[in-house]
């Protein structure tokens, strides 16, 4: 019997040992070669913000074909290339607006947004500069460019629907402007673009181009409901895109939003609230 309780606790003395020496075993680091960072492309396409050119890739289509009912036209294959030409442009301009502001905010995003691009360190700031001057040259060379090659495909609100967002853009975002410093001077701004620039200089640009097809003889109807529509959702994007990102923007940046003024809760409430009304 004692000798089958010294051996019992010979062997559980040696396993715990033995678990007691695996528990404390150091965890190897992970292998750096297997550690895959995100390919140039891929930074590219996370540094022009997708989820705002999804925004315009659905606003410019809808404007099109709510201009075409208003005309009593059809959509027609002749009609993608007036379509390209608008859009293109457009893209681009958003690409740049957001370019522009993550370079801007590079030191606020480490906190608010570090997986982003700049924070995290996969591009540079100076490649990053480099990609907000291409954008911005894709957004204002062909508007003007247009009217000599093609004239029938574009019109003459191109070029200021194009232009009066990067203006704005600018001004959100760059000093000594930096109008996102002012929570009620940002939500102008936003509602501004996405409401009666968007809508109004669009719908105009579309009606130019379509109208000499068609043969409706009544005025095209005016877009009220989308202008009060896409101004009220200008307000609620302007109010709910800084709840997360309260520290960031009173710590690192030095100014209140909405969120930091009001609190989340009841910012992010009251405008999912407008969203859904």
């Amino acid at each position: 019997s004692d000798t089958n309780s010294d051996t019992n606790s010979d062997t559980n003395s040696d396993t715990y040992s033995d678990n007691t020496n695996v528990d404390m075993l150091p965890v190897p680091p992970p292998d750096a070669s297997k550690i895959h960072a995100p390919s140039l492309l891929s930074s590219i396409f996370s540094f022009t913000r997708p989820h705002t050119l999804y925004g315009t890739l659905l606003a410019i289509p809808s404007l099109y074909l709510y201009t075409l009912s208003t005309l009593s036209l059809p959509p027609s294959p002749s009609h993608l290339l007036p379509l390209f030409l608008t859009m293109a442009p457009s893209l681009s301009a958003n690409a740049y607006i957001t370019g522009l502001n993550q370079i801007t905010d590079v030191n606020i995003d480490k906190v608010n947004k570090p997986f982003l691009p700049l924070p995290s360190g996969h591009i540079s700031i100076r490649f990053a500069s480099l990609l907000c001057l291409t954008f911005l040259l894709l957004s204002v060379l062909p508007p003007l460019i247009y009217p000599y090659y093609c004239p029938n495909l574009t019109s003459k609100y191109l070029v200021p629907t194009t232009v009066a967002p990067i203006l704005l853009g600018t001004v959100y975002s760059m000093e000594p402007f930096r109008w996102k410093k002012s929570p009620t001077l940002a939500m102008t701004l936003i509602s501004l673009t996405r409401g009666p620039i968007i809508i109004l200089g669009f719908h105009s640009h579309f009606l130019r181009i379509f109208s000499p097809l068609s043969r409706r003889l009544s005025p095209p109807m005016f877009p009220i409901l989308q202008l009060g529509l896409s101004t009220v959702m200008g307000c609620c994007i302007a109010a709910l895109k800084d709840v997360p990102d309260v520290e960031g923007d009173t710590e690192i940046g030095g100014y209140r939003s909405f969120a930091s003024i009001f609190g989340r809760g009841r910012v992010f409430g009251t405008a999912m609230g407008a969203v859904v009304w």
